[in-house]
């Protein structure tokens, strides 16, 4: 499973941070340090540097400074339109493109409740390595596999005679739903970001294991071959999600059919403002929880001595 499991280097997250606090004031500096970061983490589609992308993450996404680069951000009005112009509305989230490099991004998703109860997010991979560090809230996902075995005919049932070990496969495809495979080439036509599809025929997809759960203040990493969607957050959730490109299409399934291609409206400059200004007050909220606990912390450490 190419996905949650990997070694953190604790070492190398301390650097990065005190590296990037010392620019987070200054957008356009962080963003041509993290440009050189990038740059050094591999693009093939079989593997990255994790490691160093999590640490990135968990740098960028540290609450002191997050909140000294959205105040910086909020303060230029030029910037705010231009991270408006390549942010949209993407289904259950807000989309934000905080930075984009050459063949990588800093987004920014903003969760809200009230669109959970209206929509179900599609079973779908990326063209990515991402790590997303959860800066707010929290969110549970399931992962998919493709099941082999069935065309939707009694051949594919298989007998009592299989022992190549491909029968329980092929038993359970048999009762799971069929879904649309679609590859996809998202690309930006003026003020909408337009999705052009194509349909690679019907897979049978079953979970993996239980869903996985990620709160505030973890991480996660995603292999471009995963297939995964979100089922639900605790309450309004914010997660900053920093990629890097590997490939050139992604993949969603879907239980109905779609047309050739979909839209997404991009997010206006004062909706933009908003979102920033709301995470803003989040990251205060979550600086003064942090400081509460660590003098709770101290004055146990002081009661122990």
């Amino acid at each position: 499973m190419h996905c949650f499991f990997y070694t953190r280097n604790e070492k190398l997250e301390r650097k990065v941070n005190v590296e990037a606090a010392a620019l987070a004031k200054d957008p356009n500096s962080l963003e041509q340090w993290l440009s050189k970061k990038m740059a050094k983490i591999p693009a093939h589609s079989h593997v990255t540097d994790v490691p160093l992308l999590e640490a990135l993450a968990r740098s960028l996404g540290n609450p002191l400074n997050l909140r000294c680069l959205l105040e910086s951000i909020l303060q230029d009005e030029s910037l705010v339109k231009e991270i408006a112009s390549r942010s949209y509305h993407q289904d259950l989230f807000d989309k934000l493109v905080i930075f984009s490099g050459t063949h990588w991004k800093l987004r920014m998703h903003i969760f809200e409740s009230e669109t959970f109860k209206e929509a179900q997010e599609e079973i779908h991979s990326h063209r990515d390595h991402f790590v997303s560090y959860c800066v707010y809230g929290g969110l549970s996902q399931q992962i998919w596999e493709e099941i082999h075995g069935t065309g939707g005919n009694e051949e594919d049932v298989g007998t009592d005679d299989d022992d190549d070990g491909t029968k329980g496969e092929i038993e359970s495809a048999s009762i799971l739903p069929r879904y649309h495979k679609y590859a996809y080439d998202p690309t930006m036509d003026g003020d909408t970001r337009v999705f052009r599809i194509q349909h690679m025929g019907e897979v049978t997809l079953g979970p993996v294991d239980e869903e996985q759960k990620s709160s505030q203040g973890k991480t996660f990493y995603m292999h471009p071959s995963v297939l995964h969607s979100v089922e639900g957050i605790e309450g309004k959730t914010v997660t900053l999600v920093l990629n890097k490109r590997a490939s050139e299409k992604s993949c969603f399934a879907s239980p109905r059919k779609w047309e050739e291609q979909f839209g997404r409206k991009k997010i206006s400059p004062v909706k933009l403002t908003s979102c920033l200004k709301e995470v803003l007050e989040l990251m205060k909220t979550v600086q003064q929880t942090h400081a509460a606990e660590g003098k709770f912390t101290r004055k146990i450490a002081n009661k122990d001595r």
